[in-house]
C-alpha cells in the first residue's frame, strides 16, 4: 500500500497508508488534513476540479503518478508540474505532500537550496 506523508506548516509529518489508485483528496479528507486553505474549507467544490483549491505541492514521489488530467492542466498551467490537484490524483506509489499557502492559487515559497534538502529529511526521521 502506499505511503503518504503530509508536511504541515510547522513541518511536522502525518503519515498514512492509502489503497493503491485511492483519490488523494478524499484520503486526506478521511484523515482531516486541510487540503484547502481559508473560506474554502467550507466553500470548495467537493473534489470536482472546479474551484482548484485543493492544490498540494508533491515535494517527492511526483514521478510516480500519472501525468495532470485536462482540469489541471487548465487551472495550474503557470505552475510547476509537482504541483497537483489532490481531488485529480489517483495515489499510485509513496508521497510527500506540502500544502502551500493561497486560497485558489498556491503561492509557493522560494527556499534557499540548503532549506529545500533539510525538510524532506525531517520528515524520514
Amino acid at each position: 500500500m502506499p505511503r503518504v506523508r503530509y508536511l504541515d506548516r510547522n513541518e511536522n509529518v502525518v503519515e498514512f497508508e492509502v489503497g493503491f489508485g485511492s483519490n488523494l483528496f478524499k484520503a486526506a479528507l478521511a484523515r482531516s488534513l486541510p487540503l484547502v486553505n481559508g473560506p474554502m474549507r467550507v466553500l470548495h467544490c467537493w473534489g470536482k476540479g472546479y474551484c482548484g483549491a485543493c492544490f498540494v505541492e508533491v515535494v517527492k514521489g511526483a514521478g510516480a503518478l500519472p501525468e495532470r488530467t485536462p482540469v489541471e492542466r487548465r487551472k495550474l498551467k503557470d505552475f510547476p508540474e509537482n504541483v497537483r490537484l489532490a481531488c485529480q490524483v489517483p495515489v499510485t506509489g509513496d508521497l510527500l505532500l506540502r500544502k502551500p499557502r493561497g486560497i485558489l492559487r498556491p503561492r509557493l515559497e522560494r527556499a534557499r537550496p540548503a532549506e529545500a534538502q533539510a525538510a524532506p529529511e525531517r520528515a524520514t526521521s
